[in-house]
C-alpha cells in the first residue's frame, strides 16, 4: 500500500536524521488508519498525540516543503495528514497550511482538497483551535457563493457550496446573512423572502432563530422601522407620502398605524426627530 505523503516525509526524516523513531511510529499509525479505513473522528483520536507534537510537525512541514509534489486529495493518506497539520498550534505549521498549501489550492480552484478541509475542520471543532484555517476555507466558498448571488462568474458547483455550508456553521451563517440582506429590500413578507432565498419557510425560520435570535417576521418589522427612520433622518426632503411608498405601505393610514404601533409615535413626530438629527449633524460638520 503506497502512502505517498507519508513515504516522502519519512524519507526526509531519515535523510535529515530528525525525529526518526517518532516519525516511524507516526507512519505506522497512518498505515493502520488508512488500511482499516478509519473515519475522520477515529483518525482524530488515533493521531492526536502526533498532531500535538510540535517538533514532529515542524519536521513534517520541512519535509513537505522540500517535496516536489504538494499533498493532494488523490493521496490515500491525505486526510490523515490534514487532520494532524490542522490541529497543530505551531506558528510555522499554520503559516504553511494557510499561506502556502491552502493558498495554492485556492488559486488553482482545487475544490476537492478544500472540501476535505471542510470535513477535517468539522471533525476538529471543539477539540482544537482552527480559526485561521476556518477563515481561509470559509472565504474560498463565501466568495463563490457571493459571485453566484450577484450574477457573476463562479467556478464551484452548487452541490459543493451547499456541502461546505453544511459542514462549517461559520460559513452557513455568513452566507445566510448575505442572502437575507441581498433580498430583504424586495419584500417585507417572511414567506416571500423565503422564496427569494431559495428555501422553505420552516428552514428559514430555524436559521433566523439560530443566527438572528428572532423570527423572520420580527426581523422584517425591525428592518422596516430602521428604513423608515433612515428615510426620515437622511432624506428629509421626502414627503411622508413618498416615505410610505418607499417602504411598501398601501395607504397613509396603514403607514401611520404601523409607526404608532411599532414606535409609539406618528409619522410626523418621527419626521421631526429625523430632521433634528439631520440638522445637528449638518451643524456639527460646519462647526468642526
Amino acid at each position: 500500500m503506497k502512502l505517498r505523503i507519508t513515504e516522502a516525509v519519512l524519507a526526509e526524516a531519515y535523510r535529515a536524521k530528525v525525529c526518526r523513531e517518532r516519525m516511524e511510529e507516526l507512519a505506522e499509525s497512518i498505515r493502520k488508519s488508512v488500511k482499516e479505513r478509519h473515519s475522520l473522528p477515529k483518525m482524530r483520536i488515533r493521531l492526536a498525540e502526533y498532531g500535538n507534537d510540535t517538533e514532529l510537525m515542524l519536521a513534517a512541514v520541512s519535509a513537505l516543503r522540500k517535496d516536489k509534489e504538494a499533498p493532494s486529495a488523490r493521496d490515500r493518506d491525505f486526510r490523515a495528514w490534514m487532520i494532524m497539520l490542522c490541529r497543530s498550534r505551531e506558528h510555522e505549521v499554520i503559516c504553511y497550511m494557510c499561506n502556502e498549501l491552502t493558498d495554492a489550492w485556492e488559486r488553482k480552484y482545487r475544490t476537492r482538497e478544500m472540501l476535505v478541509l471542510c470535513d477535517v475542520l468539522h471533525t476538529l471543532k471543539g477539540h482544537a483551535r482552527t480559526n485561521e484555517m476556518t477563515n481561509r476555507v470559509c472565504d474560498y466558498f463565501f466568495r463563490e457563493r457571493r459571485n453566484k448571488l450577484y450574477g457573476k462568474t463562479f467556478r464551484i458547483e452548487e452541490k459543493d457550496m451547499a456541502y461546505a455550508e453544511s459542514r462549517l456553521p461559520e460559513l452557513d451563517k455568513a452566507v445566510f446573512r448575505m442572502t437575507v440582506n441581498h433580498y430583504s429590500h424586495r419584500t417585507f413578507v417572511a414567506e416571500e423572502l423565503a422564496g427569494l432565498c431559495g428555501m422553505g419557510y420552516s428552514l428559514m425560520r430555524r436559521k433566523f432563530r439560530k443566527y438572528y435570535g428572532m423570527g423572520p417576521s420580527e426581523w422584517l418589522r425591525r428592518e422596516r422601522i430602521r428604513r423608515i427612520e433612515e428615510d426620515m433622518e437622511y432624506r428629509v426632503e421626502l414627503p411622508l407620502k413618498e416615505v410610505a411608498e418607499r417602504n411598501a405601505f398601501g395607504s397613509a393610514s396603514n403607514f401611520a398605524d404601523f409607526c404608532q404601533k411599532q414606535t409609539g409615535m406618528s409619522p410626523c413626530e418621527l419626521k421631526a426627530i429625523g430632521y433634528e438629527k439631520w440638522e445637528k449633524r449638518r451643524m456639527d460638520f460646519w462647526n468642526q
